[in-house]
């Protein structure tokens, strides 16, 4: 960190002291266990942090707290007077969190205590008629961190760590004792700060607000990095495709020479395969002026990211995904997976539409960035581009906006002309790749007969956004 201020490690007398001082605090009231929350943080990635709790006490005049952190080289206690910190509300309860709750709900605070030289603290409550008291047992060794709740009969309640331990190979015992432990001597760097509750409480804000800081600027790093490779990438692809319609033949050249032939001839040749030279043509045009357009974005973008430095300005460039709001906004920590660069547009009803432009577009779009109950779209019968409508968690879309999806999937497949056009869509769950190949097969599918219309699609075209759309709130 830039700032010296750093969250302490403190030693087993610096313990002893903290907790000398929170029993003196709360030794005038009769406290009882209000509630147990996950504290909200603003500065924070997510506005919470992991491990974290607050237990809220309440007496018939006044109110306290003691607030908590588990983690390696994380650990903190502090304690106060007062209401404390808000609960996240889109913070989800981790199974021990729940445990507290439960286990903890209205009972009596008795007391906190630390054994001499050891850096292991209790908390005691008022048992349930079963258990005299229960302890919520901290350690605060920063390379053992755990928390138990314990029944004074020595019952493990709850454990902080019991999914790491169900995961966790047995380790073997000592072949031999290591005897008596030797606790080195420490001393108390922070007397001043650890008898007042109130001025270690603000150093501790203080040392996590660095931290939390120091969190975001390492993620917007990350995140700048994966952006720039992946807007290399659709450099990449979008040449790959320029080269490609480069090198197809004059169509419109052919088209024209065989209308001569027809004009001249006069029936004794078919029609149809000079309109098929001319839509190719019209196909290979709009493929050159697509893919030119968006190396030029993209090369801009790739542009504007590289001359950013400070990691507000990189989370503001690359939007709010890259922090979960207060309403619960998923995070966006890795654009190259929750971000679809290729072409997207907005239906009437304001849902994204997002569309695959060529081959490695339409593979990206439906095996990576689609999820089970997306909307996916495809012409009937014919080679063409991957549409996808992503989808609000438990919603649907409506006919408009299926309709709008169906215009563009017609359109991007070179079929403007085609007349009254067969669209499948389905859930994304039901597409497959066809192994060894780059097609896709789905089934349980629904069919659209749709004629082109071009007020719908003057409309969406001029709603499109050529990079970065985001999936949309609860997306999974």
């Amino acid at each position: 960190m830039d700032s010296a201020m750093k969250l302490a490690i403190l030693n087993w007398k610096e313990w002893a002291r903290l907790v000398q001082t929170i029993r003196q605090a709360f030794s005038h009231g009769n406290w009882h266990v209000d509630k147990v929350i996950v504290p909200e943080n603003q500065t924070h990635l997510s506005h919470y942090r992991k491990s974290e709790w607050c237990i809220r006490l309440t007496s018939r005049k006044d109110e306290a707290y003691i607030q908590f952190r588990i983690r390696p080289q994380g650990n903190y206690l502090f304690a106060d007077l007062g209401k404390g910190p808000k609960a996240c509300a889109s913070a989800t309860q981790s199974p021990f969190g729940l445990a507290m709750a439960k286990h903890l709900k209205s009972r009596k605070w008795l007391g906190i205590e630390v054994p001499e030289q050891e850096r292991v603290i209790t908390v005691w409550f008022s048992g349930d008629g079963r258990d005299d008291k229960i302890g919520l047992r901290l350690s605060m060794i920063p390379a053992l961190p755990e928390a138990l709740l314990i029944s004074d009969r020595g019952q493990i309640l709850a454990d902080s760590r019991a999914h790491k331990r169900e995961s966790q190979a047995p380790k073997k015992a000592p072949t031999k004792s290591e005897g008596p432990r030797k606790v080195p001597d420490a001393e108390i760097r922070y007397p001043e700060e650890l008898s007042n509750l109130k001025l270690w409480a603000d150093h501790v804000q203080k040392a996590l607000v660095e931290e939390d800081l120091e969190d975001r600027k390492n993620a917007a790093e990350r995140s700048l990095k994966a952006m720039l490779s992946e807007i290399e990438k659709r450099i990449r692809q979008a040449q790959k495709t320029l080269d490609e319609a480069s090198a197809e033949p004059d169509w419109s050249a052919e088209g024209e020479a065989l209308k001569g032939k027809i004009l001249s001839v006069g029936e004794n040749l078919d029609s149809k395969e000079m309109d098929r030279l001319f839509q190719k043509a019209k196909r290979k045009k709009r493929r050159l002026e697509e893919s030119q357009s968006q190396i030029q974005f993209l090369k801009k973008r790739a542009e504007q990211l590289a001359r950013l430095k400070d990691f507000e300005e990189i989370e503001k460039a690359l939007g709010a995904g890259l922090r979960t709001t207060p309403q619960g906004t998923e995070s966006k920590s890795k654009p190259s997976k929750n971000q679809w660069m290729g072409r997207s547009y907005i239906s009437k009803e304001g849902l994204g539409i997002w569309v695959g432009k060529s081959r490695d577009e339409n593979l990206e779009l439906t095996f990576k960035h689609a999820r089970g109950n997306d909307l996916w779209m495809h012409v009937r019968g014919r080679p063409g581009a991957h549409v996808l409508i992503p989808l609000h968690s438990g919603k649907s879309a409506s006919l408009e906006t299926l309709l709008d999806a169906a215009q563009l999937c017609i359109f991007h497949s070179g079929g403007e002309n085609w007349g009254t056009t067969e669209v499948d869509y389905t859930f994304k769950k039901h597409v497959k790749r066809i192994k060894d190949s780059t097609e896709a097969s789905y089934t349980h599918n629904k069919t659209l007969l749709v004629k082109p219309d071009p007020e719908r699609l003057k409309r969406l075209l001029g709603a499109s956004t050529p990079a970065l759309a985001t999936k949309p709130k609860g997306h999974r």
